[in-house]
């Protein structure tokens, strides 16, 4: 069972969901994050503290959309992340106007029918979302500098028909990621959604090809 729990950092009160079960430990960092309020070279401090707090071991991390990319800048800053997963992360803006990726946003949960489950799940969609997606702002473009994996082995999962991180748009800088599997799926930006029991059998098999014990099942 799922525990809310937080964690207070010198940029405020992180909240997490920990299930507080299994050897190892997976952390998923989802999207619509950011503010207009503060860069994200602060978030990524933030979320860096936090997990300095509330993780002492080895971790893998997950991370979605503009999760994605706190992901990707925090996979040098921690000697204890063992492999990493991106999922249809946010570089940059790519010379889209905040207004056409809001647009794409909405599409694309349209298009991935996840738009009723939102709301059939009463998830907001309003004031937090806007404001956070007005922090993608801070992220014009991310380029090889603002992160480094080094040889932590990376796999990106995109949806082949994401708008708003449209693969064409992220090939070249993700091309050059040293330790990368790369794999597409059909669908946008929340692809996931319609194939959950593929996205959790891609992160098992990932993770659990740098055990030497049984496989990692993650809890469903």
């Amino acid at each position: 069972m799922l525990k809310h729990k937080f964690v207070y950092t010198k940029f405020g009160k992180i909240h997490y969901l920990d299930n507080e079960v299994g050897s190892e430990t997976i952390v998923a960092i989802h999207g619509w994050l950011g503010s207009p309020n503060i860069g994200f070279s602060q978030i990524v401090e933030a979320v860096d503290e936090a997990l300095i707090k509330i993780i002492t071991g080895p971790m893998y991390i997950v991370g979605h959309s503009y999760g994605g990319a706190i992901t990707a800048a925090l996979s040098h800053r921690s000697r204890f992340i063992k492999r990493v997963i991106i999922c249809d992360p946010f570089f940059g803006k790519a010379g889209r106007s905040t207004a056409n990726i809001l647009r794409d946003l909405i599409g694309d949960l349209v298009y991935d029918k996840t738009l009723k489950l939102s709301l059939r799940s009463k998830v907001e969609i309003g004031g937090p979302q806007l404001s956070a997606l007005l922090g993608w702002a801070n992220i014009s473009k991310m380029s090889e500098k603002d992160f480094n994996f080094g040889r932590i082995p990376v796999l990106a999962l995109w949806g082949d028909r994401d708008r708003v991180t449209p693969w064409d748009k992220h090939k070249d800088i993700i091309a050059k990621i040293p330790n990368l599997t790369v794999k597409s799926f059909p669908g946008g930006h929340y692809w996931y959604v319609n194939h959950q029991r593929k996205f959790l059998s891609e992160i098992e098999d990932f993770i659990s090809s740098s055990l030497p014990t049984a496989p990692v099942r993650a809890r469903r």
